[in-house]
């Protein structure tokens, strides 16, 4: 990313966000809308495959409304048409009508259209794959009719059919089961070559006694780039491709240069595969070279990727030289070698129960894990017992008892730009216990965390944790951390040219008898987005986060459009002080995303930011940036640990 200071850059801005403003207007006047006024007649259009006549998806518009803005089209397209550039300039500005209903896809929904057939066998599966630019799972009809399409489609090494097998939790043979079904379109959606994913159910024979199973799949664009300029002297670029050889492994190499730092450039690579041989479990091979650091490891992990699942574990090895300038006991810096390595291990068994509604039958389970760390210091700085607590030799055993249930609402225009979104809701009450075997000391460390997330209709969604841990020692309480967070996504709202959601935070940590070198800062990514002063520390901190999020109509070679403001307010301070006490500091602004659903790249993002706290020349701030996909809260157990701080 990069940062830009001055007020010439909120002139230039401005320009731009109105101007992006004006053309979305235009545009969104030829665009149906979702929604048809009371009492008009409604067009039912129906986009469905003429080979499984049980996968549709209607969308009701109002009849005055589409056949205005088909006639608008066709008018406009077969004027273009009769000259070569105007016709390319068509091709380039105009989405075209296979692509103009997209973001209309039902929101907030959950369904089990399954549920007919449980218990039927399973005659067949078969694998349906689409064009990366064209069609969709949900209008298997539509058509590439720009050349950069046909191109794309003919480079593009599609998904080894194979490799998506190897990720259905059933076969032919087995019986149906409804719930199954419904991980198994998550999983594959959740993958990082997969754009979105379909199961679709067909009856076969005279009376329906069996089925076959259609999957429905579109690879993303898996090869790409990414360039996140710290400065003008520094930054990194990145080069990928999520889908190798069409195996769904992932390599990546990272360029990493700073003008003002020895062993310029640096680089960072790694290997990473996806459910080795059908076992769902993914490893990675790691490599970093850059500015006097070295680090080189392995990891592997199997989460509980299904309802059904009841082995999970993980482990992972790290070997890490490097130089560091570390505060020592004279409050001066020095710059010292570090030396060190790191394993860490887990594993957890999940036991089914039978209890709860409808809505979360068979997902409730009590689940046991446990996990191992040893990290050992073979170089480093002065440490005492109480000092530099982060460079002991450190080995922690701990065990966690957690009750889970989750489940999952289908969504759209939430982190994505109008793909499928799985959001999950449920419960997570855990209590973590263990032991810690300090190079200087015993401990004993105890910690609960609960999480609740849920859809309220005509609201939106509402997620909140609160967790609560220390280690005691002496018959005190130290190192003890509390943290709150919740979060709001509201329903989406329709305007003429605009999908509208709301998002609100809310964070809260302090800590209690914490380590000298232990402090909170305010994050500029996490709490005041952009926020560039690190020089103020505290252990209580509170982050109040808003944001309005506008996605447009504007389409651009597959490229949307969404505009966006923030406001963000934090506190930062002592422990023994009310948290009000405390400066507020503050961050707003406005700023634009682009993002392709079809490609691999990260949202782009162009953002104003003003901070009144901050020094007349850095309050005003531009920042570009590539952003990567939020992930929402999840309800179903990680591996032990303390609560972070």
């Amino acid at each position: 990313m990069i940062y830009f200071t001055g007020n010439r850059a909120i002139a230039f801005i401005l320009i731009i966000l109105v101007a992006f403003f004006l053309s979305g207007y235009v545009y969104g006047q030829g665009e149906e809308q979702s929604q048809g006024g009371e009492g008009k007649d409604e067009y039912v259009i129906f986009y469905s495959d003429s080979i499984f006549t049980t996968d549709s998806v209607t969308f009701k518009v109002d009849r005055d409304s589409y056949e205005s803005s088909e006639s608008f089209f066709d008018t406009l397209k077969n004027k273009a048409k009769q000259s070569y550039l105007t016709g390319k300039l068509y091709d380039f500005l105009v989405v075209n009508d296979d692509n103009r209903g997209e973001q209309n896809k039902i929101v907030d929904s959950y369904s089990t259209p399954f549920e007919q057939y449980r218990g039927k066998p399973i005659r067949q599966v078969y694998i349906r794959q689409l064009d990366v630019f064209g069609g969709s799972v949900d209008d298997t009809l539509k058509g590439t009719e720009q050349w950069y399409k046909e191109v794309g489609n003919w480079v593009h090494m599609p998904t080894h059919q194979s490799i998506i097998r190897e990720n259905l939790l059933f076969s032919a043979g087995d019986t149906l089961d409804p719930s199954l079904l419904r991980d198994n379109g998550r999983i594959l959606r959740d993958l990082q070559y997969i754009k979105d994913a379909r199961l679709v159910v067909r009856p076969v024979g005279k009376q329906g006694d069996s089925v076959d199973i259609i999957v429905v799949t579109q690879d993303l664009w898996a090869k790409g780039f990414d360039v996140n300029l710290q400065n003008i002297n520094s930054g990194e670029i990145q080069l990928f491709d999520n889908n190798f050889l069409g195996l769904g492994h992932k390599i990546q190499t990272n360029i990493q240069f700073d003008y003002f730092e020895n062993s310029n450039p640096g680089i960072e690579a790694y290997y990473s595969l996806n459910n080795i041989q059908g076992s769902f479990i993914n490893g990675r091979l790691y490599f970093l070279d850059a500015f006097e650091t070295h680090r080189y490891g392995l990891e592997f992990s199997r989460n509980f990727y299904s309802y059904k699942t009841r082995w999970a574990f993980g482990g992972k090895v790290y070997k890490t030289n490097t130089k560091r300038n570390i505060i020592q006991q004279d409050t001066a810096f020095h710059q010292v070698d570090l030396d060190y390595i790191n394993h860490d291990f887990w594993m957890g068994y999940a036991i089914p129960l039978n209890m709860g509604d409808d809505f979360f039958r068979n997902r409730n389970r009590l689940i046991f894990s446990a996990r191992y760390r040893n990290d050992r210091f073979f170089d480093g700085p002065l440490i005492t017992e109480r000092y530099n607590y982060q460079f002991h030799d450190n080995q922690m055993l701990l065990g966690k008892i957690s009750y889970s249930r989750e489940n999952y609402y289908k969504s759209s225009l939430i982190y994505g730009f109008g793909s499928t979104e799985d959001i999950p809701v449920g419960d997570l009450v855990s209590y973590t216990f263990g032991w810690e075997m300090d190079e200087f000391f015993r401990r004993f460390y105890t910690g609960v965390n609960y999480r609740h997330g849920e859809f309220i209709d005509n609201f939106g969604y509402l997620s909140s944790e609160l967790g609560a841990g220390g280690f005691l020692y002496q018959n005190r309480l130290e190192q003890g951390a509390v943290h709150f967070r919740t979060n709001y996504i509201s329903k989406l709202f329709h305007t003429e040219n605009m999908k509208l959601r709301q998002f609100f935070g809310l964070d809260y940590s302090v800590g209690f008898n914490r380590f000298p070198e232990e402090t909170l800062r305010l994050d500029k990514f996490t709490d005041i987005r952009g926020f560039p002063n690190t020089d103020i520390y505290g252990n209580k901190k509170l982050v109040f986060k808003s944001e309005t999020v506008g996605f447009t109509n504007i389409y651009y070679y597959g490229f949307r459009l969404a505009f966006y403001g923030f406001c963000d307010v934090g506190f930062l301070g002592p422990s023994d002080n009310f948290i009000f006490q405390n400066p507020i500091q503050t961050g707003f602004g406005i700023g634009m995303r682009f993002r392709n659903e079809n490609f691999v790249f990260n949202t782009f993002q162009i953002r104003l930011g003003y901070y009144p706290s901050l020094t007349h020349e850095n309050s005003f701030l531009v920042n570009l940036s590539g952003e990567k996909s939020l992930r929402p809260m999840r309800y179903t157990p990680e591996p032990p640990q303390v609560i972070d701080f």
